[in-house]
């Protein structure tokens, strides 16, 4: 069975791109995607480089009921779920630079789905999701 998914399906483009993203040093990468039947925050964190995430989010008219997402998770899963619900991506930035990013799901009526006991919200700082900086 090979399943959905970057660490399936499509591995050596995948391993590619973050090896080019580390070259060049590009930080502050989230991807946003959707049209997958489910909803799922992914968190990619590999030594001496910045964290990644990946938040795809579907759908909202499909007519199902919020459930856990059966079926074999990502490596990189932080919360996965199927039904009707969209994506929130909210940017704090506050004056000093410093500041939060956060994604959540919110069903129909625009509330945070809780599964298996957890929220399916999760926030990083984005420092989290940069390299750090070269002292002068």
């Amino acid at each position: 069975r090979t399943g959905e998914g970057h660490y399936r399906e499509a591995r050596a483009e995948y391993d590619k791109l973050l090896s080019f993203l580390h070259e060049h040093r590009i930080d502050g990468v989230v991807f946003l995607t959707g049209d997958r039947h489910h909803t799922e925050l992914m968190h990619v964190k590999l030594d001496g480089r910045p964290e990644i995430i990946d938040f795809t989010s579907s759908p909202l008219g499909q007519n199902q009921t919020i459930a856990t997402q059966g079926g074999e998770e990502q490596p990189t899963t932080v919360w996965k779920m199927r039904g009707d619900s969209f994506g929130l991506v909210t940017l704090d930035i506050n004056p000093t630079g410093s500041g939060t990013i956060s994604f959540e799901a919110r069903d129909a009526r625009n509330r945070v789905p809780f599964l298996d006991g957890l929220a399916c919200k999760t926030s990083w700082k984005l420092s989290q999701l940069q390299y750090p900086k070269k002292p002068r």
